[in-house]
């Protein structure tokens, strides 16, 4: 059978898993609220999370998917916005897609302060 490329990139990111086993993405504490688990994240893990959700967003059936993921991705954000706000107002100023990644914001503010000047 003919698998179409996006159903093999949902497959390898772990749409439809839940975050503790999606490649990459350690959680240390079993059994945690999501809030709990996402403050559990590494930086690169978060921004990593932060990007797999919106693949997961482009592939949700139902309004309830819609909206667990909805608040997923602001959880991910607050816990962004909590661990670096510099950065993170850098990546925000940058007028970033859903889809765009905040690492080189996150983890390599310097990037993101050459680009917009210091905030």
């Amino acid at each position: 059978m003919n698998e179409s490329w996006l159903r093999r990139v949902f497959r390898w990111v772990g749409v439809g898993r839940s975050e503790a086993t999606l490649p990459g993405v350690q959680h240390h504490v079993e059994g945690a609220d999501i809030n709990e688990r996402v403050r559990h994240l590494n930086s690169a893990q978060l921004c990593r999370a932060w990007r797999i959700s919106f693949l997961a967003v482009i592939s949700a059936k139902t309004a309830a998917e819609l909206e667990e993921l909805a608040r997923k991705r602001r959880l991910y954000l607050e816990e962004m916005e909590s661990r670096n706000p510099a950065g993170f107002a850098c990546w925000l100023a940058s007028s970033p897609a859903a889809s765009s990644d905040p690492e080189p914001y996150l983890l390599h503010q310097d990037a993101g302060r050459r680009r917009f000047g210091s905030l």
